[in-house]
């Protein structure tokens, strides 16, 4: 449609099409309204599942199976037990193998023997059991005990906690039979205390019975073994001091240090964890769910006030299109006047060039023409370019009676050159009758540059022939189509400049003898 639009009466139909065009689909579309979705719709769209958080209530609750108690029966010489009873935790960290703390298991100095005792967590089902210890670590506080007949899932080890995460200390005190310690504390920096165990300072509450433990983030992954007696500096008078309200445990890394020198690979957790509560996650739901009811509250209210501005929607569109024809009616008319303008000037110059033609009655004789450059027809002019001066003679195509210029189909003559010592090549089109004069100016890369005029310099060098050796003359024709065909090959791309100059008669030149 657009390419059939003219200038004139055309101009203004294709600007009421353009118009209609913006107008009407928004008028005609009939709109959908989709049916309105629940809270719980609304809620599933704006949760992710993969950022959901774990459940920490739940994962705690599991990772209960894998904490065992430990008891040690101290027994003295001939077999006698002993009044002392040791007793720790300790838990699972690979089938079969408990970890707990070696002050836990050690046999003080009146005893002579010890058996070493675990009671799994009531709901696995498992009854006490002897068990044997395979391997300890008297400055790292770890003892590594081997339960054959044990089936109780592992804990997996977390190696990296940090710093402000919550943890929670799980054990056996030896208040009570139950699991106690929930701790909602936090991590605190890894203690330096000068040894070559790695260590952590916690605020979750240590009882006696706890030792041996699991250290636990919220998702129920290992970050430390609970330690009762481990020191993390020193006081005033020279012995070991844990601050008030911190405890220590074996930082993972150790505890993952020691189960590969016995051998054993436990199960890791290298993500980061991301818990809440099971009252936290409930609270986070109901929030989300009363803002998920909020924005479809207000998505149903945007709805109908949309429904309700429509008639004033199509008064918009139709106040759109009036302005874009306005619009359009301006644009045309700018175009119409500048293509009448340039229409007029170049009418102004043809009647001029005929009048001087007519005048001079230019023929195919020696003319002498001078030229100014036309600045409306020259989008690119060549630097300094000005008025110029030269003999013209059309009968023989030839410029100043030397340079000779190449006649083409339509009676124009065409000319090609290249300077020496710079990186430029030049088109020269001279109109049939002398008046239009154009040079298009093209740079050259220095190898083309260099190529170009040893090829062109080859050819020789072109004068004009003289008007009754017809030898001669057939030899110009050849090398001025040669020097075409060479020029044609190296001026591929848009010129640089482009310069146009209109030419009149000024007066008789003298006749070529």
């Amino acid at each position: 449609m657009l390419k059939t639009c003219g200038f004139n009466a055309a101009a203004l139909l294709c600007a009421l099409w353009l118009a209609l065009q913006v107008a009407l689909p928004a008028a005609a579309t009939p709109e959908v309204t989709a049916a309105p979705a629940s809270a719980d719709q609304v809620l599933a769209d704006m949760v992710d599942p993969k950022f959901q958080p774990i459940n920490s209530t739940k994962a705690l609750k599991a990772s209960e199976q894998s904490v065992v108690r430990v008891l040690v029966v101290y027994r003295g010489f001939g077999g006698v037990p002993l009044d002392a009873v040791g007793m720790g935790s300790g838990f699972v960290v690979a089938p079969g193998y408990i970890v707990t703390n070696y002050h836990v298991v050690e046999a003080p100095p009146e005893a002579s023997s010890a058996e070493i005792y675990i009671v799994p967590h009531k709901d696995t089902g498992a009854g006490y059991q002897q068990v044997e210890m395979v391997k300890s670590w008297t400055e790292g506080d770890l003892a590594l005990l081997k339960a054959p007949s044990l089936k109780v899932a592992p804990l997996k080890l977390y190696l990296t906690p940090q710093k402000n995460q919550r943890i929670v200390a799980m054990g056996y005190p030896g208040v009570t039979d139950r699991l106690l310690k929930r701790g909602g504390t936090e991590l605190l920096v890894p203690a330096d205390d000068g040894g070559r165990v790695d260590t952590l300072f916690h605020t979750a509450p240590v009882n006696p019975g706890n030792s041996g433990g699991p250290l636990l983030d919220e998702c129920g992954q290992v970050v430390g073994v609970n330690t009762w007696s481990a020191a993390s500096s020193l006081s005033d008078n020279g012995d070991f001091d844990v601050p008030a309200g911190q405890y220590v445990a074996t930082h993972v890394s150790a505890l993952n240090t020691f189960l590969s020198s016995a051998g054993i690979t436990p199960q890791i957790q290298p993500d980061a964890c991301y818990a809440k509560t099971e009252d936290e996650i409930s609270k986070d739901d109901a929030l989300t769910k009363a803002l998920a009811a909020a924005a479809e509250a207000q998505r149903q209210r945007l709805e109908q006030a949309k429904k309700a501005e429509q008639a004033s929607a199509l008064m918009d569109q139709l106040q759109l299109a009036a302005l874009v024809v306005l619009s359009l009616l301006v644009l045309v008319l700018i175009v119409v006047h500048i293509r009448r303008e340039r229409e007029h000037k170049d009418g102004l110059w043809e009647r001029h060039a005929a009048k001087k033609a007519a005048a001079e009655s230019t023929t195919e004789g020696l003319v002498r023409l001078a030229c100014e450059v036309d600045k409306s027809a020259s989008p690119r002019p060549l630097n300094g370019a000005g008025p110029t001066e030269f003999e013209f003679e059309a009968s023989r195509a030839c410029v100043n009676n030397r340079t000779p210029y190449e006649r083409q189909a339509d009676g124009s003559l065409l000319r090609f050159t290249v300077s020496d010592s710079e990186p430029f090549a030049a088109k020269l089109e001279l109109s049939k009758d002398g008046l239009r004069f154009k040079r298009s100016d093209y740079r050259l890369s220095p190898e083309a540059h260099q190529a170009y005029v040893s090829q062109r310099t080859a050819l020789g060098t072109l004068r004009c022939a003289s008007p009754d050796n017809a030898g001669q003359q057939a030899a110009l024709k050849d090398n001025l189509q040669k020097v075409r065909t060479l020029a044609q090959s190296y001026l591929t791309g848009a010129p640089e400049t482009q310069t146009v100059w209109r030419c009149h008669k000024t007066e008789a030149a003298k006749p070529v003898n």
